[in-house]
């Protein structure tokens, strides 16, 4: 573990035992960029190999694990001992730069098991070996940068080794702190058993003291307990008369709300049935001006019936004389004739008697013509006249018909508006009784609710004043004559308090015990006094909470999804009715 917390560097001791655990061989002083790198080592005993071990190209002077070039991940042995060889492609390594590096082995801990000689990446001109020596040509500034490299890493040396010095140092202060730490822990070590026997004798006198106390404490902890027992059964039934009370008085809030909607929708219905009234009240006014005009156009209309007849009978006369007029000029023309064929007949005969008897007829002849011409003249504008009449009294006959449709199609409209304004009155007032209905229920729901809240409200009085005769009873309070006091074991108490409650007789309790199953009874039958009668089906629930038996007579209900007015199940046809008015 101490091995982890080394930060490798490249100028660690290569001798060390970390680094000497993978071993580098083969491993060239140059190699040419732009070439593929071949990389040889040996795994030692000392080493456990794991997939997750990786070898890295690092720049000399590296100071952690993470400032590698490139790494490679190493392969698995085969067998132990072998030579692994792994190959970094030529993308991957560092041109040419002047630059030192070596191969780092390193475990899946990141730490560094083993490294190669400084190798540098360069293209060598001119190579010359004698006696395992190299002799390489550079320039004159290769050698300088070298010389500043060499300074630069001497003066690292330097830095490194007053670092050392300074750590020896601070090695040695705590050395002489840590003996000094010992000499006090065993001056501690002494002390702390002088005060461990100290201790002893003081718990021996205080279990003696405690035995007394305890003796004391019996008859007191049998005393609290039981007053314990009858104040958390007190408790209890306190807070559950307090949530009865607390949920009754939220029933009592919204039925007082309900109770409020009611009265206000029965404000509405009563302003509506109201309004229903005055307007039925209109529309039989209506319906009576419309009787009483549809009767003055029936007899008009039977006037006018009887004057076209008359009109119709006076054509027919008007048609007969026009006949007989045509019957006399027909007569008049051969009268004419005659009276030509003797003028005729004079102008060859010269007799004056003929020609004055003729003359005189002629005379009364034009005389008769004359009156026909006149009659037949009269008769023509009569005739004008009479058409003129009958065309007028068949314009007004139009009209009157015409009158007639319209006050027969207003007449079904209000006949229409006026069963509709039934329907309505008849819905309001259902709606009215039913809401009547829901409102005795709930008058009926608050009375009980407030009887419930009266009893509870007792209950409760009763129950506190119990607790206030329990809680100002004298408790006698024991002093120890000597010796201090030690605390109680909570177990004690843990023991009391599992003792169930339906164990405790009657008789132990002032009040008896309100879990025993006869108290239970009682209250029971002192809560539950009157049975609950459904309005709609008649079916009568004796043990049913207040709100059940609301949801009940609820679910006997159908509520319009327009306006939320409620109808039974009995008014099926006045609901759908309903609803189709909404859509109308």
């Amino acid at each position: 573990m101490e091995e982890s917390f080394i930060v490798p560097t490249s100028i660690t001791d290569m001798t060390s035992a970390d680094f000497s655990k993978v071993l580098f061989t083969g491993v060239q002083r140059s190699y040419s960029p732009g070439t593929p790198v071949s990389c040889f080592y040996t795994l030692t005993n000392g080493i456990i190999p794991n997939k997750k071990d990786w070898i890295g190209i690092y720049k000399v002077g590296w100071k952690t694990v993470r400032d590698y070039y490139t790494f490679l991940w190493s392969p698995m042995p085969d067998t132990d001992g072998q030579e692994q060889q792994i190959l970094f492609q030529a993308y991957y390594l560092p041109k040419e730069d002047g630059e030192f590096y070596q191969f780092c082995y390193v475990d899946n801990q990141g730490v560094v098991r083993g490294a190669s000689t400084p190798f540098r990446f360069q293209n060598i001109s001119e190579q010359e070996t004698c006696d395992d020596d190299i002799l390489v040509v550079t320039t004159q500034d290769k050698v300088e940068t070298f010389e500043k490299e060499k300074e630069a890493l001497e003066k690292e040396k330097e830095e490194l080794s007053c670092q050392v010095t300074e750590l020896k140092e601070c090695c040695k202060e705590l050395e002489e702190k840590k003996h000094a730490a010992q000499v006090e822990n065993s001056q501690l070590i002494e002390d702390l058993k002088h005060v461990r026997q100290e201790l002893d004798e003081a718990k021996q006198t205080l279990s003696s003291a405690a035995a007394e106390l305890n003796k004391k404490v019996a008859a007191l902890e049998e005393k609290t307990t039981k007053q314990s027992q009858e104040n958390e059964s007190l408790r209890k039934t306190l807070g559950e008369h307090q949530l009865t009370l607390n949920n009754t008085l939220t029933e009592k809030k919204k039925l007082e709300e309900d109770m409020e909607c009611l009265k206000t929708k029965i404000a509405v219905g009563v302003t509506e049935i109201k309004r229903l009234t005055e307007e039925n009240q209109k529309l039989e006014e209506d319906k009576k001006k419309s009787n009483s005009s549809c009767k003055q156009a029936k007899s008009e209309l039977d006037l006018l019936q009887a004057e076209t007849e008359l009109l119709k009978r006076d054509i027919q006369k008007l048609q007969s004389e026009i006949h007989n007029n045509q019957k006399n000029e027909n007569e008049l023309k051969q009268t004419k004739e005659q009276v030509q064929r003797l003028q005729e007949d004079l102008s060859k005969a010269d007799r004056t008697a003929q020609l004055q008897e003729l003359h005189a007829k002629i005379e009364k002849l034009q005389q008769l013509l004359k009156e026909a011409d006149m009659r037949e003249s009269q008769l023509k504008s009569d005739l004008r006249t009479e058409r003129d009449k009958l065309k007028s009294t068949e314009m007004e006959y139009r009209n009157k018909e015409t009158l007639l449709a319209n006050w027969k199609n207003k007449f079904q409209k209000l006949e229409l508006q006026h069963s509709k304004c039934e329907l309505k009155i008849a819905e309001v007032t259902e709606a009215c009784q039913h809401a009547a209905r829901v409102a005795d229920l709930r008058e009926m729901e608050k009375k009980e609710s407030e009887d419930f809240i009266t009893r509870l409200q007792a209950k409760i009085t009763d129950l506190e004043k119990q607790l206030s005769r329990r809680h100002q009873s004298p408790v006698t309070s024991l002093t120890p004559s000597a010796g201090p006091l030690t605390s109680v074991p909570h177990s004690q108490f843990d023991a009391a308090a599992q003792v169930p409650v339906s164990s405790l007789a009657a008789s132990d309790l002032l009040f008896n015990n309100p879990y025993s199953p006869v108290s239970g009874a009682a209250a029971a039958a002192d809560l539950v006094e009157e049975t609950s009668l459904c309005p709609i089906c008649a079916v009568n629930f004796p043990h049913l909470a207040e709100f059940e038996f609301h949801q009940h007579v609820q679910s006997h209900m159908r509520d319009c999804p327009y306006c939320n007015r409620e109808f039974t199940e009995d008014e099926e046809d006045l609901f759908l009715q309903h609803v189709y008015s909404h859509d109308q």
